[in-house]
């Protein structure tokens, strides 16, 4: 765990699997200041020592330690024992996992009412049930505490008492509890709160005694899409800042959102959003291009790149609700592109997923040509995945005209997909991948490029 102030070069913290060497240097999630391990401050563990200089009387003061137990914790000024660690810019707290595992930062946007909350949901609990049996991956939560609003969705849409009554998740808002106010440079901003997932080879996988080395820390931000609407007011704080420093963007593309998509779905959809008339009325529209612009602007100024300048991670545009649209593209196979290979378990079918790709945005060429134009302006890598959060589409509820889903009809459709993609794509030796043209155990254990790892 992090040293007391000093010199001290990264030292290693005991493991009885392995042992772990503490970073270098690290990158606070919530400010993204940039840090070596031994300048990180501890959260005082009396509790007379409340009261912090930029979060306020009600939290635990931020200190920087000169004596330490004989297992490495902080001992605070009252002599109590201090077991959690924060940012030295922001003091927000940092879990001490972060100290020994990279980050993969990934940001989550779209649209306002697009259905961000129950996708983010779903593609979560896909991966906690998938990845550890089909995979052969760990992926759990890295800090429960701020994972608790993800958490919260998954028992609405999952773990229901009442699985026939139907649900509605509260939307993503730009101010709240999934948003920590700092004292900073004499005025309070706003800092996203991450969501944080531990993720690395489980012990069936053919990585696992490497699973040291090899295991990661997912950091996914998660934006009201107002912040994104040209023009939104970003004085009270970088909501957006995060998008500079993400690896991957998910872009989710509402298609029940444009006029042109639900005119194409006359006939084929009985999904009460794809109707062209909302209660008697007409149904609001948003341009989602826009959306995407403002944000790619923001990463640009976020990463300092030039206006021209396409940015290095990958993008996932998530075309949501698919179960509403499907029959647009009929001859696209709805069943999860896996393949079952002997040592390996499930690896990703890469054909079938960029088949699919291509599908949908030919489709979106077709209906929204801009959002594709928009896209192919950010990344060199852009991938189009079909998703849907429920695989059902909601039920008005007579009495309130308001539309709910019941969690006993949920059934997530290529949720996961997106994560497992960008785990291929952005780390080595945990994601298999396997395409016609290759012998699978050639391609079980490398990632889908490897130049862009």
């Amino acid at each position: 765990m992090p040293a007391a102030h000093s010199n001290a070069k990264p030292r290693r913290a005991a493991d009885k699997s392995s042992s772990l060497t503490l970073l270098p240097q690290l990158t606070c999630p919530h400010c993204w200041h940039q840090f070596p391990a031994e300048d990180a401050l501890w959260i005082a563990g009396h509790s007379d020592l409340r009261g912090d200089v930029k979060l306020g009387e009600s939290e635990m003061r931020r200190f920087l330690p000169t004596r330490f137990t004989a297992s490495g914790d902080a001992i605070d000024v009252a002599g109590a024992t201090s077991t959690d660690t924060a940012c030295p810019r922001c003091h927000l707290k940092i879990p001490r996992s972060l100290f020994e595992l990279p980050i993969l930062f990934s940001s989550i946007l779209g649209a306002p009412g697009s259905g961000k909350s129950y996708l983010l949901t779903s593609m979560v609990w896909q991966a906690r049930q998938l990845l550890p049996s089909e995979f052969f991956l760990r992926f759990a939560d890295a800090d429960a505490a701020m994972n608790r609003r993800i958490n919260e969705y998954e028992e609405q849409q999952f773990l229901a008492h009442h699985p026939e009554r139907p649900i509605s998740l509260a939307k993503t808002e730009e101010q709240g509890d999934l948003y920590d106010r700092v004292r900073l440079e004499e005025r309070t901003v706003n800092f996203p709160k991450p969501f944080l997932f531990r993720f690395g080879p489980g012990p069936k996988h053919r990585n696992a005694d490497r699973a040291a080395a090899l295991s990661r820390i997912m950091c996914l931000y998660d934006n009201a899409g107002e912040s994104f609407l040209p023009g939104a007011d970003e004085s009270n704080g970088p909501v957006t800042g995060h998008l500079g420093r993400s690896e991957v963007l998910y872009f989710c593309f509402d298609p029940t959102q444009d006029p042109r998509f639900r005119r194409a779905c006359d006939g084929i959809s009985s999904d009460p959003q794809m109707s062209t008339e909302n209660s008697g009325q007409p149904r609001a529209s948003v341009r989602q291009d826009s959306i995407l612009t403002e944000a790619i602007t923001r990463t640009r100024r976020g990463a300092s790149l030039r206006e021209d300048q396409k940015l290095s991670g990958l993008l996932c545009v998530l075309v949501t609700k698919w179960d509403s649209w499907e029959g647009l593209l009929p001859d696209v196979s709805t069943e999860p592109p896996y393949v079952i290979t002997k040592e390996d378990g499930h690896v990703l079918y890469e054909d079938r997923i960029e088949e699919t790709s291509d599908a949908v945005e030919e489709l979106l060429r077709r209906t929204c040509p801009e959002l594709v134009t928009a896209a192919e302006s950010v990344s060199e890598e852009v991938i189009f995945i079909p998703v849907s959060a429920t695989g059902t589409p909601p039920h008005r509820n007579p009495e309130t005209g308001q539309l709910g889903i019941r969690p006993a009809d949920i059934q997530p459709r290529w949720a996961e997909v997106p994560i497992l993609y960008a785990i291929a794509r952005r780390t080595r030796g945990l994601v298999g991948v396997v395409s016609r043209e290759r012998s699978g155990n050639q391609t079980a254990n490398s990632p889908l490029n490897a130049d862009s790892v």
